[in-house]
């Protein structure tokens, strides 16, 4: 089947859904809004194949009219045609990517760039020229459920998912040391055991005390997260890897820094979309600190100069025992390298990194991961570090992986396009400890 043919059939292929969709609902009012977005993106197909079936007919009609052309480079040979392909892509002709890495699905990452540009091109620009290369190349251009493209706009394909996912985690660390659930719909409940069973001596003939296992349920509620970017018009097809490659990067980089922000620092808020982070809920214990069981308090002074390795210490003895098999340190670059790695080398005898595991930071003999959002100033009543199995006590839910919407019309006299990244997720910190014993996740905080 001959390109001009498959398109033909694709057209027949729509109008006939289009005919269903609106036999369906002979009542055009009552057409649902997530109906009406595939109608109309059903009709923008039909009319971009309507207009290259007319192009391929009118080059199949100036084929027809050469087609007894003798070419003079090959001798008594009539009606031959020297097609040139259209040049290969050369992946390797670019400056070096700092976003996508390695090999996916037998893709490397230049190309995964490039169709990822191509892809934003298509799909969010509206180049349609783009958009049918991505039809062609099994590139998904998949619109959200909302009455336009404008306000809806459009999913990102699965197939970059993966990418973008992989750099949230590359420059987050929420993602990376809370466990993450998908969620199927805009609230979920997770259950949670509360309480265990009890055992008790018995003397002979006795009656047995009953007791049970205690659930509660750990609630989540998607919140929208949204940032707006600028961007040139200027989206030249030689620099598609560049622009693929710096978008991804640019919007990743945006998001996990917010979701960093709202695990850690999250005080109930709405510039934390109402989530209570980690050292929030920490302090919410008891309004007198020296109580909370999860919070190792400064000996020795209120400052991070006055930090000893016995304040540390203590933060680890505090630590339960369910919690050390997947223990790690969270703390900022500026407080490891100044405070923690300054005493540990100063105590001498510790590996520092952990060159079997990729230079892994090491702490106490517990993994270091460091996150600048992180306190990195010195300062009184502040929880500087923490330490414990984060998937233990923190839950972080993902309802919908990353949407881009576009205007023009925002920077029209600039001549720069205005890119609108959304995604919904929730945050539940739900098991810090109490009073009388420590959760999984416990941290040092400064004297008042």
């Amino acid at each position: 089947m001959t390109k001009l043919q498959e398109k033909l059939v694709a057209v027949d292929r729509l109008k006939s859904e289009q005919k269903a969709a609106f036999d369906k609902h002979p009542d055009v009012t009552t057409i649902p809004a997530e109906t009406l977005v595939e109608i109309k993106s059903r009709n923008e197909q039909i009319e971009t194949l309507n207009a290259e079936i007319k192009q391929l007919e009118e080059v199949e009609a100036m084929r027809s009219t050469a087609i007894t052309y003798t070419h003079h480079g090959t001798a008594g040979t009539k009606g031959a045609t020297n097609a040139i392909p259209a040049p290969a892509i050369e992946f390797s002709r670019v400056a070096r990517l700092k976003n996508f890495k390695g090999q996916v699905a037998g893709k490397s990452a230049e190309e995964r760039a490039y169709r990822f540009g191509k892809w934003f091109k298509g799909a969010v620009v509206g180049d349609t020229v783009s958009a049918q290369w991505c039809r062609e190349n099994g590139i998904e251009l998949k619109a959200m459920g909302e009455s336009t493209n404008y306000l809806g706009g459009y999913l990102v394909p699965p197939e970059f998912s993966a990418d973008i996912i992989d750099l949230r985690e590359q420059f987050g660390v929420a993602r990376r040391v809370a466990r993450v659930v998908p969620m199927a719909a805009d609230t979920l409940a997770i259950p949670r055991r509360s309480n265990g069973l009890t055992a008790y001596f018995v003397g002979e003939a006795s009656t047995i005390t009953q007791s049970d296992k205690l659930w509660d349920n750990v609630q989540l509620i998607a919140k929208k997260l949204a940032c707006l970017t600028l961007w040139s018009s200027e989206l030249n097809e030689d620099a598609m890897i560049s622009i693929g490659d710096d978008l991804a990067g640019e919007i990743a980089y945006a998001f996990s820094q917010k979701e960093d922000d709202c695990y850690f620092n999250g005080d109930g808020t709405s510039q934390f979309g109402g989530i209570v982070g980690v050292r929030q809920r920490l302090r919410d214990v008891d309004a007198t600190i020296a109580n909370i069981r999860g919070l190792q308090v400064q000996g020795t002074g209120n400052t991070y100069a006055a930090l000893v390795l016995a304040d540390f210490h203590g933060v680890l003895g505090r630590l339960p025992l369910y919690a050390r098999g997947n223990a790690q340190w969270v703390m900022s670059a500026t407080f490891f390298d100044t405070v923690a790695h300054r005493l540990q080398t100063a105590a001498g005898g510790n590996a520092v990194v952990d060159i079997a595991n990729g230079g892994q930071l090491r702490f106490l003999g517990y993994p270091v991961t460091l996150s600048q959002v992180m306190p990195t100033t010195t300062g009184t009543s502040q929880i500087c570090a923490l330490l414990g199995d984060f998937r233990a006590g923190t839950v972080f839910g993902d309802r919908r992986t990353l949407a881009l919407a576009l205007s023009s019309d925002f920077k029209f006299a600039e001549d720069q396009l205005a890119i609108r990244g959304t995604e919904r997720f929730d945050i539940n910190v739900h098991s810090v400890g109490t009073t009388t014993a420590a959760g999984p996740i416990v941290g040092l905080i400064t004297g008042a």
